[in-house]
């Protein structure tokens, strides 16, 4: 956070736990899971988000342009809140990182292709190096995330 920033880190949690609790999909909460029951979920989630990414081919379902807009569903922007959305246990400090790199590979993509090209060229963006290393990111995430595989969306770990 900026220096006088007023906002205090449990004021961050608050806010980033409503917005993934918005985001996340309801049958998951229907159960009045704990805030970190809610952190596992979402990992779980972001877990196959980075294995379709990761293993993306031409026509795939969903299209290019829902894997675009998937990652602001599980992920809080800007940046300076991702070590207080990503914390331990839920996220070991090596998932932390490649997930910043993943978001960092997201948004150069993003930056280098159009609605038009999402729903009409994929293979031209299948083709663009910035997907290729959004990709790679979403390749070297999941094999750190994999080490543990999914967590437990029943309790909470330790």
């Amino acid at each position: 956070m900026e220096e006088g920033n007023n906002v205090s880190n449990k004021q961050v949690k608050e806010v980033i736990l409503l917005w993934l609790s918005y985001y996340t999909p309801l049958h998951m909460l229907t159960d009045n899971p704990s805030p970190q029951i809610i952190m596992q979920r979402v990992r779980n989630l972001i877990l196959e988000y980075v294995k379709t990414v990761a293993g993306y081919k031409m026509g795939d379902m969903p299209g290019l342009m829902e894997v675009f807009c998937m990652w602001e569903d599980f992920v809080a922007h800007p940046l300076e809140f991702y070590f207080q959305q990503f914390e331990e246990p839920v996220y070991t400090l090596s998932e932390k990182m490649s997930l910043k790199e993943v978001d960092e590979a997201w948004k150069m993509w993003g930056d280098t292709v159009t609605d038009e090209m999402l729903y009409e060229n994929e293979l031209d963006v299948l083709a663009t190096p910035e997907w290729m290393a959004f990709s790679a990111a979403a390749a070297r995430a999941m094999a750190i995330m994999a080490k543990r595989g999914k967590l437990p969306e029943d309790h909470a770990i330790s």
